[in-house]
């Protein structure tokens, strides 16, 4: 009876490392974006990282109406920032659908 508290207090501690790692891979990956662009756009923007299978991770929501991408370790794949319309453009590509028609949008702020 004894090794069901240890095994239990084993577990919670593995919890906590993989918790603490991921918190320090999340602050790399948004100072990461925060670096493709200037502090007065990327400090209030949101922030996404690539997840599992390409997929996009919002790591921090933003107020300025921009948004900035982690570098992914791909070959070709670096941090970018951009507006509304970017993103829409970006979801087009990675989604492999026609990019968006009409006039550019103006980001809100």
């Amino acid at each position: 009876m004894k090794r069901l508290p240890t095994v239990a207090a084993l577990f919670a501690a593995g919890g906590l490392i993989v918790a603490q790692s991921a918190a320090a891979d999340d602050a790399a990956s948004i100072k990461s974006a925060e670096a493709a662009g200037p502090a007065a756009v990327s400090s209030a923007a949101t922030i996404y990282a690539w997840g599992e299978g390409g997929a996009m991770t919002k790591l921090r929501d933003g107020t300025n109406g921009y948004w900035c991408m982690a570098d992914d370790p791909k070959p070709g794949d670096g941090q970018m920032c951009g507006d509304a319309n970017a993103m829409e453009w970006l979801m087009a590509l990675v989604e492999k659908k026609e990019p968006p028609k009409g006039p550019r949008r103006a980001a809100t702020t």
